[in-house]
Order: structure tokens, then C-alpha cells, then sequence
């Protein structure tokens, strides 16, 4: 396998922070780059996120390996008004699993200290209409696990119904002998992982959404059969465990059904946490500790750290889309101070600009006594 090498570029544009009305030195360090992809590192576990691949993942791997034991995962999705069409992300450690049917809409923004880092971007699919919004956190205090969140707007003008969710995860550990993986499923935690005994890596994702059914899939030979994505429609639309499989060349797949989305409507967050361990027992605690934690992604308590925003497209040139991690207020203020539009106790919220000149606007947001700004540039 290739170790592709991390870029970590500082942005030119920072994050200001704002505790009661003083401005202070943020200490988080922005890490982001034109390129883009960053490397989530906890000491026992990391995983690379990279927007220039929306929808998929590479390099996760155990910290006390010097290996890179992910050969592939990535994000698709289906609903019954395009039965013969799938969205579907691209990840793969050698190039491309195919041309994915995604593309990035806000490049990555990403941000670290001391205890833990965040990044975020969203990409959109233009057959279905339908744009992800994905944020990744891990924190130095949880090792073994890294979280995983994504929302799913509907950019379409009618009803998404019957839609699915799939997550495909194939490792291969070690990263030199692909013949001599294993499976395996613990439904009671919603954990599917790969392992390999001689080498004691274990490594997989949970779904952390208490959203059910869940259907799984044990998939053997996937390189020779599921490149393509016909391969992959049939796997969101006919997934099956097989439990017969046993070293050999393996992957696993969670397929989640999803709520109808309405035009225009979205998804409630889904989660999922990536986890690695030299032990079953390890991965089992990682994940309980991932779906019982809520200091990192907590609505109700954040820290200046958990919170951030996000503005796309920018710039833009009639109507922007501002996002953040919790309730709180929007405020838009043009170069001279003047306040131009508001929205009040809204996560998410859509400025029509029609009536405004081009230029530089600030966009604020404010959470009780956090508040954060960021620069929104109209083009027209």
C-alpha cells in the first residue's frame, strides 16, 4: 500500500473567537490547505480526511502499527425515485475506487490543540440532489476511537423516499498480506470489524445512530467484483452477512435506512465512529465509550473548541447556506458594521442576498457567551 504524505498548511483566513464580548488569541491551530487533507491522530488511532476524495477515507490505522491497515472506505446512498442511479463516494489507498459521483462544495476546514481536533467540508451529488455535510472529531483523551458525523440535505424538488445509507469499510491488516483478514459483527453494538490474530489489529467502524433496522453485509473479493458502481447499487439494495467467510480477503458494509427527506428538508445528524485496538475487548470499550460520550459533540455544553461554522458556497453570488454544531444566532454584517440579516436560535439557516451588493459580509454566530465570525464574500 502507499503512505500518501500529509500537507498541513495554515489557512489565511482564521477563525475569530469571542468570549463575552473580549477578543481572545484562539488557541486552535488551522490546518487546513488548498490541497486538502488532514490527518486525524489520537495516539492509538488516526484516520486522513481528504476533500478532494468527498464521501471516502483513507489511512486508519493503530497507532502502535507503523502500517496503514485501511485499503478503502466510502460513503453511498440511494432512494427509490432514481432506482437505477447511486451517489457514492471514492476512496482508495492506491487511487481511485472510480470516478465517484460527488463533488466538493466547502473545502475542508480544519483545527487542532492540545486535546483534540475537528474537520469539516461538505460535497454534494448533482444526479440525486442530495449535499453531505460531514465533520470529523477526535480528542487525545479517547484513543481508540474517532467520531464521525454527517447530515444529508435534499437540494431536489421533490420527495426523497425509500433512501438507504451505505458505509463500506474494507481493511486489510497487515497491509502486506491481504489473504489473511477476518470479519466480524457485534449487533448488539452496532460494530463491524476486521482483524488479524497474528498481528493483534482490530480495526472497524460503529454505527453510532440508535436508528433502526440496520442491515449488514460481509462482502468477499471485492477487489475483483465491487469496483464498479453497479456493484455497489447492489450492495445498498441487497446486503446479506455471511458469516461463512473466514481468512481471506474480506470487507465489511452497514446499510441504514433513512427517513424520507422532503425538498428542501434534511436528515438528522448520523454518527459513526472509526475504531482500532490490539483487542477485541478494546475495540467493544471504544465503541461504548464513542456512543456514551457527549463532551465532544454535546448540543447543550460546548466549549469554544466544539463549536464551528461553516459557510458555503464562498463565495457565492446569490443565496449562501451557514451551518453550525449548535443552536444559536446568525448575524450578517456588511464591511461597514451594518447588520443585514439575522436568524435566531437556528443551526443552519439560508441568507437570499438578491438585494445585496457584492462585497465582503461578516458572518456572525453567537452561543451563549460563544461567539465566533467568519468572512462571506458576494460576488454577482
Amino acid at each position: 500500500m502507499l503512505l500518501v504524505p500529509m500537507l498541513s498548511l495554515r489557512k489565511t483566513v482564521p477563525i475569530i473567537l469571542i468570549l463575552g464580548g473580549v477578543f481572545l488569541s484562539p488557541t486552535i491551530k488551522p490546518l487546513a490547505s488548498p490541497q486538502t487533507l488532514f490527518l486525524h491522530n489520537t495516539g492509538a488511532t488516526s484516520l486522513r480526511v481528504d476533500d478532494y476524495l468527498p464521501g471516502g477515507f483513507v489511512y486508519h490505522n493503530l497507532g502502535t502499527s507503523s502500517t496503514d491497515n485501511l485499503w478503502r472506505a466510502f460513503f453511498a446512498l440511494y432512494f427509490e425515485e432514481f432506482p437505477e442511479d447511486i451517489a457514492f463516494g471514492q476512496a482508495n489507498d492506491e487511487g481511485e475506487l472510480s470516478s465517484g459521483t460527488f463533488s466538493t462544495m466547502d473545502s475542508l476546514d480544519a483545527s487542532e490543540d492540545s486535546t483534540s481536533a475537528t474537520s469539516s467540508f461538505s460535497f454534494q451529488d448533482t444526479t440525486i440532489g442530495i449535499t453531505i455535510y460531514q465533520r470529523v472529531l477526535s480528542c487525545k483523551s479517547n484513543e481508540h476511537w474517532i467520531r464521525l458525523n454527517i447530515l444529508l440535505s435534499n437540494n431536489s424538488d421533490e420527495n426523497l423516499t425509500g433512501g438507504k445509507l451505505l458505509f463500506f469499510y474494507d481493511a486489510d491488516i497487515p497491509a502486506y498480506d491481504f489473504d489473511n483478514d477476518y470479519c466480524g459483527l457485534d449487533s448488539t453494538r452496532l460494530l463491524l470489524y476486521e482483524y488479524d490474530s497474528t498481528f493483534s489489529i482490530w480495526t472497524g467502524f460503529a454505527i453510532l445512530t440508535d436508528t433502526l433496522p440496520v442491515l449488514f453485509g460481509n462482502f468477499n473479493n471485492w477487489y475483483a467484483k465491487g469496483n464498479s458502481p453497479e456493484d455497489i447499487l447492489e450492495l445498498i439494495t441487497s446486503p446479506t452477512w455471511d458469516s461463512s467467510i473466514s481468512d481471506t480477503d474480506c470487507a465489511v458494509y452497514s446499510v441504514i435506512p433513512l427517513n424520507d427527506i422532503p425538498a428542501g428538508g434534511e436528515t438528522d445528524t448520523i454518527s459513526f465512529a472509526f475504531v482500532c485496538g490490539e483487542a477485541l475487548e478494546t475495540i467493544s470499550s471504544a465503541t461504548d465509550e464513542a456512543r456514551g460520550d457527549t463532551s465532544a459533540v454535546s448540543r447543550t455544553s460546548l466549549s469554544p473548541k466544539d463549536i464551528s461554522i461553516s459557510i458555503f458556497p464562498n463565495p457565492f453570488n446569490s443565496s449562501v447556506r451557514m451551518r453550525a454544531d449548535s443552536p444559536g444566532n446568525f448575524r450578517i454584517y456588511d464591511i461597514t458594521g451594518r447588520e443585514v440579516a439575522s436568524f435566531k436560535g437556528k443551526s443552519s439557516a439560508i441568507w437570499h442576498a438578491d438585494k445585496s451588493t457584492s462585497g465582503v459580509y461578516i458572518v456572525e454566530f453567537v452561543s451563549g457567551p460563544i461567539r465566533i465570525a467568519k468572512k462571506a464574500v458576494l460576488l454577482k
